[in-house]
């Protein structure tokens, strides 16, 4: 998978779990530039998992906090 694919993928899972019309960048926060609250957050990551096939472990839940985070955690877990 492209490094494109996987950010239109993380977008695109963002927007179906968001109400938010903002621009998404790697640097938007999940809470405060998308609106998404922590039950939202944990849809995103649970999809993220479905959609790229990885795991993503609980002591790394808190620790992603913007988009370009997950998409750094998701190429790392594929690539490996």
């Amino acid at each position: 998978m492209s490094a494109d694919e996987m950010i239109d993928g993380i977008d695109e899972l963002i927007r179906q779990l968001s109400d938010s019309a903002r621009e998404i960048t790697p640097a938007s926060t999940f809470r405060d530039d998308l609106d998404m609250d922590s039950l939202t957050t944990i849809e995103l990551f649970t999809a993220a998992e479905r959609r790229f096939g990885v795991v993503i472990p609980d002591e790394e839940v808190g620790r992603i906090n913007t988009v370009g985070e997950l998409q750094d955690f998701v190429a790392r877990a594929t690539a490996s």
